[in-house]
């Protein structure tokens, strides 16, 4: 027997260390890699030990047993987490923003309970000749997985950043106060262009026709400072090179980007799609209108830095059930941002957090009605 638990215990070694790969990411990432390579291991041998204790079982054979299961309800956590998070994809984004906490709450009690009933035929191994073998199994499961918990819930919390329902005030949009006279373009229902007042009115079907599922939307420069609205797709693989489609040409004067420097901010310089998509932002202010500045991150869990001299704070959320990555930023007048967080369009007043869900639909554009000088 101990032969055989120890030529398990290679072979998972072996399992996991080949599907191991070492790259950079979020906290929220790094545990769960953590999980796969040592934490299910560890974790197996407290609860072995604890259960060892209780029912008194062999606690080597317990340990292999554990382990395995805990691998288990890993890969298959995995999946389940793959469906939940396609599914957060389309779910409201004010139910979300509102509710997120309690929803997490709920989330991992339901985590719980299905890890407990994954795990018991795992126990049910252990318990096999004794009286009621399957009730003894479960309250084994159950013991198991109250230790389990215990460590790895503070663990995920910690590394799970969720500063959009914690520090942002979510508000409707017309509430907002000087709010730039402006209109976002955004893919939305029916992969078609859509447009809605950045005060949350307006809201309608361009009519300048519909973009495939893989593209996004954009202005492309013109000559003269006017750009064209296009449908900007590829960019799947290095170099990031986009094909453009034009869908209605001379829409706006075209925005140029604030790059942030260990020590200023650039502007003026033309912005490329490839660089708005996940960093810096669009710019539509006034040349003397800089103190706020917001740039974006490819990984869900750094979400939005928002900074002015002095003061800097982030917004992301990024749990193992759900992460909303921010995209497409654009910077307005009166300290306004807009940009897209997983399925919404979003509007940010910078200086007080304060956030609004202008529409559900991705890659917003966004054109000044009044151009500033």
């Amino acid at each position: 027997m101990n032969r055989r638990c120890f030529a398990f215990i290679l072979a998972i070694t072996v399992a996991t260390a080949s599907s191991a790969r070492a790259d950079a990411g979020t906290p929220l990432m790094w545990v769960g890699f953590g999980q796969l390579v040592i934490l299910n291991w560890l974790i197996a041998l407290i609860e072995a030990l604890v259960i060892w204790r209780v029912f008194r079982v062999r606690y080597l054979q317990c340990a292999c047993w554990l382990i395995a299961a805990n691998y288990a309800s890993f890969f298959a956590g995995i999946g389940l987490l793959s469906v939940v998070s396609s599914a957060g994809k389309h779910a409201s984004g004010e139910s979300i923003l509102r509710h997120g906490l309690m929803l997490l709450l709920v989330a991992i009690g339901i985590s719980f309970l299905a890890t407990i009933v994954l795990e018991w035929p795992f126990c049910r191994v252990l318990a096999r000749g004794t009286a009621h073998p399957w009730r003894k199994a479960f309250r084994m499961s159950l013991l198991a997985q109250t230790v389990s918990y215990a460590l790895l819930v503070p663990l995920y919390i910690s590394a799970s950043p969720i500063t959009f329902l914690t520090k942002a005030r979510l508000s409707p949009a017309i509430t907002f106060a000087s709010l730039p006279v402006a209109t976002a373009y955004y893919v939305g229902k029916g992969d078609a262009v859509w447009q809605v007042n950045l005060d949350g009115t307006g809201l309608r079907y361009a009519g300048i026709g519909a973009v495939k599922a893989d593209e996004d939307i954009w202005i492309r420069p013109g000559k003269d400072g006017i750009g064209d609205l296009c449908a900007m797709s590829g960019g799947s693989a290095y170099p990031f090179i986009h094909a453009a489609r034009s869908l209605s040409e001379r829409i706006a004067p075209v925005g140029t980007y604030a790059k942030r420097t260990s020590r200023s901010v650039k502007r003026g310089q033309p912005l490329t799609f490839e660089d708005w998509e996940f960093v810096y932002p669009a710019d539509l202010r006034a040349p003397g209108d800089t103190d706020w500045y917001i740039e974006t991150d490819v990984f869900a869990g750094r979400g939005i830095t928002v900074n002015k001299k002095g003061e800097e704070y982030n917004l992301a959320l990024e749990t193992p059930y759900l992460a909303w990555t921010p995209r497409f930023a654009t910077l307005l007048p009166g300290d306004m941002a807009v940009f897209q967080l997983g399925p919404n369009i979003m509007l940010l007043h910078m200086p007080t957090k304060r956030i609004a869900i202008l529409a559900e639909g991705r890659s917003p554009v966004v054109v000044l009605k009044q151009p500033v000088r």
